[in-house]
């Protein structure tokens, strides 16, 4: 019972970290412009927490534990996740916008995305992970990586 409420509580950072790392919608019809190119559908492919304190501990957890993603992303930047675990679905959704440097952003400080042809990579340098299984979260970086549809 333990490891299931464990489990449920690792999706629920996982979503939360995905919630508050986008920020608000375009300011400005440029923005709307390169939002666009974003449109449409994503699978995540990796979504890994590696350890801050020794770089070859990590674990992806589409693999460790049947996790399945999917992004879609509208022409506004607006973005919705469904997020399938364990026969359960759960939907989330936020916004991305378009940094000065012509990048997409988000508000969350720690967080960079980034996108490269058909990749649209996110890594949170700030998060946490129970690598060890002990109940105990040590300091981590989440690296989550889409890949278009």
């Amino acid at each position: 019972m333990r490891r299931k409420n464990l489990t449920f509580a690792i999706l629920g950072l996982t979503l939360a970290l995905m919630t508050s790392s986008c920020s608000s919608n375009p300011s400005s019809p440029d923005d709307a412009n390169a939002l666009k190119a974003l449109a449409g559908t994503w699978k995540a492919t990796e979504v890994i927490y590696t350890s801050k304190a020794d770089s070859t501990v990590s674990e992806n957890i589409l693999e460790t534990m049947g996790f399945e993603y999917t992004m879609t992303i509208k022409a506004d930047g607006s973005y919705t996740v469904t997020t399938k675990f364990q026969g359960q679905t759960f939907n989330f959704s936020g916004n991305f916008n378009e940094e000065e440097d012509g990048g997409i952003g988000s508000d969350e400080p720690n967080m960079t995305v980034t996108v490269s042809g058909n990749t649209l990579t996110m890594i949170d340098t700030d998060t946490s992970w129970d690598f060890d299984k002990d109940g105990t979260e040590e300091p981590a970086i989440l690296k989550m990586v889409f890949v278009r549809q």
